[in-house]
């Protein structure tokens, strides 16, 4: 066991504090703890400065500072979410992984199509994977499986621009496609932000998951992963650049992630614009994650869940689609559980 004495020494004194009813002169200290008085001065004074502790100069004796109120605070807050998260990341590791057949219901998003005509192309790509509905200059794609009623899916690869509606509202039945849908194995995390990083506090693993490094209690930068994009997505602009002030605060991964603030924003936006946020192997090579945001009552994000993935498993972005609306479901369930509901 590591054995670093002023660390030690430092924790000791911490704990001395939390356990005295009001503030404690120094000298006392070092004679409870049976410290040297010149280093319990010293370590009193570091931690003063750092926060954790506070001076009572009527008193001349040592309390704990705000900071220490505030990990503990910030340590009940996760476990409390992470409680209520858990059956929630359970049960979104399962449906995900679980093989199903055809997609129903109404449509999810529509990609704008010259003359509304279902061009070989797309219709290879939904061939089998989602519902299809025609209507003049628009295709309808979808099925909310997991119950999200609309979900903008990024067109890029199809060359056409999505926006995000519900074919039901467009006044046309849906067409269905059918065929078999494979499981996609999966880690679910539920993860909050501090500062710029998110950490994660609680997980679930699927059948035949992937290992990830995102382990409960790892922390890793915000803007690289999907769900920090997801809860910075939701964020004041304003508070996002005080967490990136300069592009010197946008770290990479192997060169990967956003190099400048426009390119964040982008991202972000792009995470709103679809309703969820992705990232692709940006944190690890060959894996893909989905992520979206649990909020408050006052609609501020405390929280978000993400899926984890072997691209290979969800290669195509009807793929991302369904995995997105699966998120999208289940930190809508984790919002309502937050609101008493």
């Amino acid at each position: 066991m590591a054995d670093i004495p002023a660390a030690r020494s430092a924790l000791r004194i911490l704990t001395h504090l939390a356990r005295q009813s009001g503030p404690v002169a120094a000298s006392a200290i070092a004679r409870d703890l049976g410290l040297p008085r010149s280093s319990t001065y010293q370590l009193i004074r570091v931690m003063q400065e750092e926060g954790y502790v506070v001076h009572y100069p009527e008193l001349r004796a040592y309390g704990l500072g705000s900071l220490v109120s505030e990990i503990g605070s910030s340590v009940l807050r996760a476990t409390r979410l992470g409680r209520l998260a858990q059956p929630l990341l359970d049960r979104l590791v399962a449906e995900v992984g679980r093989p199903g057949g055809d997609d129903r219901g109404p449509g999810v998003a529509v990609a704008a199509m010259p003359g509304g005509q279902l061009d070989g192309q797309l219709d290879g790509q939904l061939d089998g994977q989602l519902d299809v509905g025609v209507v003049p200059g628009a295709v309808a794609f979808g099925g909310p499986r997991f119950g999200v009623p609309a979900v903008a899916a990024d067109r890029a690869q199809l060359g056409v621009p999505a926006v995000a509606a519900d074919s039901a509202q467009l006044g046309v039945p849906s067409v269905s496609r059918g065929g078999p849908r494979l499981g996609v194995p999966a880690v679910a995390q539920l993860g909050v932000l501090h500062g710029s990083d998110v950490s994660y506090v609680s997980k679930a693993a699927g059948h035949r998951a992937p290992t990830t490094v995102a382990s409960v209690g790892v922390r890793l930068p915000a803007h690289l992963t999907a769900t920090g994009r997801a809860m910075l997505a939701a964020l004041p602009a304003g508070q996002v650049r005080a967490l990136f002030p300069h592009r010197e605060s946008l770290v990479t991964r192997r060169g990967l992630g956003p190099t400048s603030l426009r390119a964040l924003d982008e991202i972000l936006a792009a995470s709103r614009d679809r309703g969820f946020a992705v990232e692709d192997g940006e944190i690890t090579q060959g894996y893909s994650s989905v992520a979206a945001t649990a909020t408050d009552r006052n609609g501020y994000p405390v929280a978000a869940i993400g899926l984890t993935f072997l691209a290979v498993a969800a290669p195509s972005p009807e793929d991302t689609a369904r995995l997105g609306a699966a998120v999208v479901a289940a930190a809508g369930a984790l919002t309502a559980r937050l609101g008493g509901r």
